[in-house]
């Protein structure tokens, strides 16, 4: 249905749907449709549309579209608006507003809103929301 959550290999995250979350890899983030994130190698993020952001190498950050980013720390990401990104400590992504995305710990994903995924603990997944 909407919303799903198809997990493979370690950490990964497969959802359809609007606000889709992918992940493939260590770590990895592979969206599609609106909002999306796709991250591949370590700890990268990529993503196209609108309020985009498309990074390469390690640790890499390159930035397009509006709501811009801004990083701190390691692979850090914080970002304000829609569909934002925030993002601590190590490979985390953390996001307010619509479709967000919430992320804790060692490739946790914590979202809230609609088409919410929560995760916790390593590879663990708890989904909360529609």
């Amino acid at each position: 249905g909407e919303n799903v959550q198809d997990t493979t290999g370690e950490n990964v995250q497969h959802t359809i749907g609007e606000n889709v979350q992918h992940t493939t890899g260590e770590n990895g983030q592979d969206t599609t449709g609106e909002n999306v994130q796709h991250t591949i190698g370590e700890n990268v993020q990529h993503t196209t549309g609108e309020n985009g952001q498309d990074t390469t190498g390690e640790n890499g950050q390159d930035t397009t579209g509006e709501n811009g980013q801004d990083t701190t720390g390691e692979n850090g990401q914080d970002t304000t608006g829609e569909n934002v990104q925030h993002t601590t400590g190590e490979n985390v992504q953390d996001t307010t507003g619509e479709n967000v995305q919430d992320t804790t710990g060692e490739n946790g994903q914590d979202t809230t809103g609609e088409n919410v995924q929560h995760t916790t603990g390593e590879n663990g997944q708890d989904t909360t929301g529609d």
